[in-house]
């Protein structure tokens, strides 16, 4: 339509398409576009069932995530990597040990114990009380990277479910 007004060029919408599309083409090179992200391989995928499990404390804050009438503000959730199964999950009023413990239990008493737990670097998952368990039951607890949630499959669950 430009060109028809000022140069007085007609060309149909497909011919404009196809010159813009090659024009797109020729000058790929010259633009300073970052180059392509390598994906990075999940530091904890599990090879077998309960290989790992991963446990992350989620506070609540849209007001949709709350239960009426019940006063919540955390999520305690222990998810397994391999099938990326829910296998224990409580809402508590804080984040504390033992609601961490109870969530732990709840797993253990249903599945049995993983090889490993993985979690961030929250206090109640590196509580002496939690140590003795992991140690007792020959689970190995790993810690995710400080500020890669992303290695944590229990926190990419969330994300995905809440964004």
């Amino acid at each position: 339509m430009a060109l028809k007004q000022e140069l007085g060029i007609k060309i149909s919408p497909r011919t404009c398409g196809r010159i813009l599309a090659l024009n797109r083409q020729l000058y790929a090179d010259l633009r300073n576009e970052p180059p392509p992200h390598e994906k990075k391989p999940m530091p904890f995928q599990a090879s077998a069932a309960h290989d790992y499990w991963s446990v992350d404390i989620r506070y609540l804050t849209r007001k949709e995530q709350h239960v009426p009438g019940v006063e919540v503000a955390y999520s305690i959730t222990i998810l397994e990597n391999y099938s990326r199964a829910i296998l224990a999950s409580v809402l508590s009023r804080s984040q504390d040990l033992s609601a961490y413990l109870l969530v732990l239990f709840i797993a253990i008493a249903h599945y049995g114990a993983p090889k490993a737990i993985v979690s961030d670097g929250g206090g109640v998952f590196k509580a002496n009380q939690a140590k003795v368990i992991y140690q007792v039951l020959g689970m190995e607890h790993q810690l995710i990277e400080s500020r890669q949630s992303w290695q944590n499959y229990a926190e990419t669950m969330f994300y995905v479910i809440w964004n």
